[in-house]
């Protein structure tokens, strides 16, 4: 895809300017959850915010009644599956409904559901429009909801922390037994074995994010679209290299190829990034972003030979200067209509914030979230 959109997820108002000033840099449009009663938990609507909201970058979207009956057909699937003993809600550890963390607003969850969990105990009715439920279960629904209603905004949901992130594309089943600290066996008949892909690349943010006018990173959107454009092209190609290379049955050889990309078109273009920030007086240092997409297990190429080598077992990273390839086995949902999306683009983009995070690290972090759902 040459537009990238993403869904902030799993929470409705944002948490740090500076992931939205980041995002701003390189998206073209950021949906956010939003409903006449979020304003009730409105901690306050930053400068930021609203600048990136009057040039139409933010986008407040509902989700349909569609994702959200499939959403709690996925989860209701899930929770039967397991012991729900542990996840009751009990009047004697009352929940306020400002607690965000466990309190599930009503307008986010199906009818059908809402009664499922009422029934089971696994959560009370609290007033103003929100359910009593446990944490867990709570996060677990929501990145769900988040992961369901994604493809139909055209976009790729974009968590503000690694766990959040690396769950996009997991069953509802898996979620809730990660949350719960035993995770599943690769496999199921709603699961498709598949590589993971996580490549992190170096990119180029501003130094003081906090001081850094959102003016300026309006301006830049709009002085040097060009360079915004080159450089998600030159990612696109990165992506397409790692997870359409069925012709090549050499690992060496597809690293070489990985490299070879990186220095002909991702360098130039984070140069010229760099440039256009300069040229708008905007100090900027290199940061880090991580990039994941699948690619089927089963497939013969260097990719899958990287991924099953005795070394891999924790993680296959190659670092090639400012890129870092990890790979390991994992489980996603499968259908058709996911894997039309898998193949159309990027699963997930994932900003790092510390100036002082490398690429091979990210790499390594992206692993470590990921593999609370799923064994080694």
């Amino acid at each position: 895809m040459d537009n990238w959109f993403g869904l902030y997820y799993p929470h409705v108002h944002f948490r740090d300017d500076r992931l939205l000033k980041v995002v701003a840099l390189y998206l073209d449009g950021l949906f956010h959850f939003t409903n006449v009663s979020a304003l009730d938990s409105l901690p306050r609507i930053s400068r930021t915010e609203l600048a990136l909201a009057d040039a139409g970058f933010l986008r407040p979207v509902v989700p349909d009644v569609g994702s959200i009956e499939r959403t709690a057909e996925r989860f209701a699937a899930a929770l039967a599956e397991i012991d729900l003993t542990g996840y009751r809600v009990t009047s004697d550890n009352p929940v306020s409904a400002y607690d965000v963390d466990r309190a599930l607003a009503l307008w986010k969850v199906s009818p059908t559901l809402t009664d499922l969990l009422l029934e089971a105990g696994t959560a009370q009715r609290i007033g103003r429009g929100r359910l009593a439920i446990d944490p867990g279960l709570a996060h677990a629904y929501l990145l769900t909801l988040g992961d369901e209603f994604a493809p139909e905004l055209g976009a790729f949901p974009l968590a503000d922390d690694p766990f959040d992130q690396a769950t996009s594309g997991l069953t509802a089943r898996r979620l809730v037994s990660g949350m719960s600290g035993a995770p599943l066996p690769l496999g199921g008949q709603e699961e498709q074995r598949c590589l993971l892909v996580n490549l992190a690349i170096t990119t180029v943010v501003p130094r003081d994010l906090r001081a850094c006018p959102v003016h300026k990173i309006l301006k830049f959107r709009t002085r040097y679209s060009g360079e915004r454009a080159r450089f998600r092209q030159a990612v696109t190609r990165l992506i397409e290299e790692a997870t359409h290379s069925d012709g090549i049955t050499d690992a060496e050889v597809l690293v070489a190829h990985l490299r070879a990309t990186y220095d002909n078109h991702l360098a130039p273009a984070l140069t010229d990034l760099r440039r256009a920030l300069g040229g708008l007086r905007v100090d900027t240092v290199l940061g880090a972003v991580n990039i994941q997409a699948a690619a089927p297990a089963a497939a013969a190429t260097g990719l899958a030979l990287l991924a099953v080598q005795p070394s891999a077992r924790d993680a296959a990273i190659i670092g090639a200067g400012g890129l870092a390839l990890g790979l390991w086995r994992s489980a996603r949902q499968s259908g058709a209509e996911r894997q039309k999306a898998l193949a159309a683009s990027p699963v997930s983009y994932l900003y790092h914030l510390q100036h002082s995070l490398a690429p091979l690290s990210l790499a390594e972090q992206a692993r470590a979230a990921v593999a609370r759902f799923a064994p080694p």
